[in-house]
């Protein structure tokens, strides 16, 4: 492991509020000078600096906190969508620079050669929508992944599994994602 990297000790959301907080260990010398940082939108805040035994102690203690408030800690496979600018700001913030956009590539000299895609990060417009639709986004420690977001409609109460009321009701919330755009994911890169 990288010591001089960051590293994302847990991400939490509260679906009531649609809040998304990252727990953050921000390696200032090794092991030895840490800071916990929670990073919830755009906006970081050291929480508490010490030994990394330290700061994950705190972290921990935290996660529980938070769980007792209604948070749901995001286990490993799994992932938190937020907007495009919170996701940015986490990629950032864990040390990415760029990321590579395969329609961003170029092979026109003429027109700047860009054969791998790479773009910087903080200059990305994010994937274009079709439809009026929108796009949000998750960080997985190598990659955004950006997925359409379902019309408001969709947010009633989900018919009963195993029922054909059910399957009617995927049938259509797929066509409607289908509608806005394709399911995507970006490498990310800090050289």
């Amino acid at each position: 492991m990288d010591s001089t990297r960051p590293t994302l000790h847990a991400t939490l959301t509260n679906a009531s509020t649609n809040e998304v907080r990252h727990l953050i260990i921000e390696h200032l010398d090794g092991a030895f000078r840490t800071e916990l940082v929670q990073l919830s939108a755009t906006q970081a805040k050291v929480i508490m600096a010490g030994t990394e035994y330290e700061t994950t102690t705190h972290a921990d203690a935290l996660i529980q906190k938070l769980v007792g408030e209604g948070f749901k800690w995001i286990k490993s496979g799994r992932f938190a969508f937020e907007p495009l600018g919170h996701a940015k700001a986490l990629a950032l913030r864990m040390g990415f620079t760029k990321i590579y956009v395969p329609n961003s590539k170029e092979m026109d000299p003429r027109r700047g050669l860009n054969l791998t895609g790479e773009v910087p990060i903080s200059k990305w417009p994010g994937v274009q929508a079709k439809n009026n639709g929108e796009y949000e986004y998750a960080f997985d420690l190598m990659r955004l992944h950006a997925q359409p977001v379902l019309p408001r409609e969709f947010s009633t109460t989900t018919p009963a599994l195993g029922t054909t009321e059910f399957v009617s009701f995927l049938q259509n919330v797929i066509k409607a994602r289908n509608s806005i755009g394709p399911t995507l994911e970006f490498v990310l890169s800090d050289r």
